[in-house]
């Protein structure tokens, strides 16, 4: 995953396209790319997130990887950049700040942190509401957290192990659908098995 500062630096309000980070088998948009997605693309539903640290509201948006192509219509087009990023561009219409600040004032706050499954931490900027995330180290009351070391991890498990251990601890459950569970449970599998 880009940077916090290059993720800040591609949104533009004037822009004419869509940005779309890779994120494990997803997708993810923020900010203004979000909003432009929403609007021209599929009317899927953005979560927002206050982060203290920064005092700023963050809207995202996520989808499969695979769902990218039957989602363009006729008139757009997406191009892979050398980072790896996907740039839609398309017939997007214009967005004025008010109408920004009004579609995130309208985005339920979640309870809980977004999760990056390709990155270990997050950072957010209050500049355009962009999002990169991280893994979370809260806690379930119900369910008390384990202190593994990692030597103990390190001497029983292969490297294939040890990875979907990490995976699995930084995976926010109470964040995520039913399908990014069940695809997220998928790429697992498939890890340990040597897929």
């Amino acid at each position: 995953m880009d940077s916090i500062i290059d993720v800040v630096g591609r949104e533009n309000i004037d822009a004419r396209e869509v940005i779309l980070y890779p994120e494990g088998i997803f997708y993810r948009a923020y900010g203004f790319s979000a909003l432009r997605f929403i609007r021209s693309l599929r009317p899927y539903q953005a979560k927002k997130h206050h982060y203290k640290k920064l005092g700023a509201e963050v809207c995202y948006l996520g989808f499969p990887q695979a769902a990218l192509g039957g989602l363009l219509p006729e008139g757009f087009k997406a191009g892979t950049t050398a980072e790896g990023t996907v740039v839609v561009s398309g017939p997007f219409g214009a967005l004025t700040q008010q109408e920004y600040d009004e579609w995130v004032r309208s985005i339920p706050l979640s309870v809980s942190k977004p999760r990056s499954p390709a990155s270990d931490g997050g950072d957010v900027s209050a500049s355009g509401g962009a999002f990169v995330g991280g893994g979370t180290q809260e806690t379930d009351a119900s369910f008390p957290a384990r202190d593994v070391s990692q030597e103990a991890v390190a001497g029983s498990a292969s490297a294939a192990e040890r990875e979907v251990l990490r995976r699995l601890h930084g995976f926010a459950l109470e964040a995520a659908t039913p399908l990014e569970c069940m695809l997220f449970l998928s790429e697992l599998k498939k890890r340990l098995n040597g897929e």
